[in-house]
């Protein structure tokens, strides 16, 4: 997600944020906030230890869904601090980051590319996860919603073992299917159905739905937040699965922003926004709750996009999503606490 898609912080976005606007309202704002990298893995890997993104070899660029563990055994992240501090700790969303899984043939875990079917057996409990790393709470899907498996696992165990290909429930084409600039990013037997909605073959636990993904998610963060009171801290870590690839955006939102369905859909990251402060004021928690919001990386938002919509996800910045320029890893980063943050303060930059 890009700077520019913010309407608060881009007065030409061509997507309407209101949620995301009365953050920056009421918090602080950055204006040249970095990500430590320009692409999701990496920068989660900084985000969660604290160290430079390249200092593990093994995440330098993105990952598969199963790639193990980039995260060292036994180093020290933001929920094991905040965990030996007191805190609750959870994490529903995107994890990203390897995971250690159980195989039929005890070798290493393995995507057949041609089948789309791999080595893992599914019953098996999965290592090296959140539950590993400081996290009293996990609710993940392994990777992105566009990289196989397609399971959730919920502290280190996937819910639904059941396995089935995506073939099995979704077409890779429908009739009217142009491909488009992004199609180079899947091969022939992945689900490409236009421009920003393909996901790769794999499989997929048999009641798994791409597009209820990021439903799912904020349901089990919502009910975590229930669980919570005011005498004891809380931290959730909540890593959507939009508006990364594929662009499913709900039929509420589908056609209403400018922006094409990528702008339709971080209206519904905008929305899921106002659902998270409406449950932390339903249960009372809302004015002593540091609410942070930002992007792992810039917008994938080549020119082509911008040409066609008129909308500049990364606001003028050069480059995108993967590239050295600030349009990689320059990002939205907002702060708001109405206990401890009275009014609006944008951090210009310097």
């Amino acid at each position: 997600m890009g700077y520019g898609d913010i309407s608060a912080l881009n007065p030409l976005s061509k997507i309407n944020t209101p949620n995301i606007d009365d953050l920056v309202k009421n918090g602080i704002s950055f204006q040249n906030a970095h990500a430590s990298a320009s692409v999701c893995t990496p920068s989660r890997y900084g985000l969660l230890t604290g160290r430079y993104a390249f200092r593990t070899p093994k995440a330098s660029k993105g990952i598969g869904g199963f790639t193990p563990s980039v995260i060292e055994k036994d180093r020290i992240t933001i929920a094991g601090i905040l965990k030996k501090a007191g805190y609750t700790t959870a994490i529903t969303g995107k994890w990203h980051l390897g995971l250690d899984w159980g195989t039929k043939d005890n070798k290493e875990a393995q995507l057949n590319s041609t089948t789309g079917y791999s080595n893992v057996d599914y019953t098996l409990p999965v290592k090296s996860g959140p539950n590993d790393f400081g996290f009293d709470y996990s609710f993940i899907h392994p990777a992105s919603l566009d990289i196989p498996p397609y399971f959730f696992l919920e502290n280190g165990k996937v819910v639904d073992q059941d396995v089935v290909l995506t073939t099995a429930v979704y077409p890779i084409r429908k009739e009217n299917t142009k491909f488009s600039w992004d199609k180079k990013h899947s091969d022939d037997k992945a689900v490409y159905w236009e421009k920003g909605v393909w996901w790769r073959l794999g499989e997929m636990s048999a009641s798994f739905r791409v597009e209820e993904c990021l439903e799912t998610i904020v349901n089990q963060g919502e009910q975590f937040i229930e669980q919570q009171s005011a005498d004891k801290p809380f931290f959730l870590y909540m890593p959507l699965t939009g508006p990364h690839t594929p662009w499913l955006p709900s039929e509420e939102n589908k056609g209403k922003s400018g922006a094409g369905l990528y702008g339709d859909f971080v209206m519904d990251i905008d929305q899921v926004v106002g659902r998270i402060k409406t449950k932390l004021e339903a249960e009372g928690l809302l004015d002593n709750t540091l609410i942070i919001f930002s992007s792992d990386n810039g917008a994938y938002w080549p020119a082509e996009e911008i040409l066609l919509h008129g909308h500049d996800s990364n606001k003028g910045s050069r480059g995108q999503k993967g590239d050295v320029w600030n349009g990689g890893h320059r990002v939205p980063l907002i702060l708001s606490w109405p206990d401890g943050i009275k009014k609006a303060i944008p951090m210009k930059a310097w």
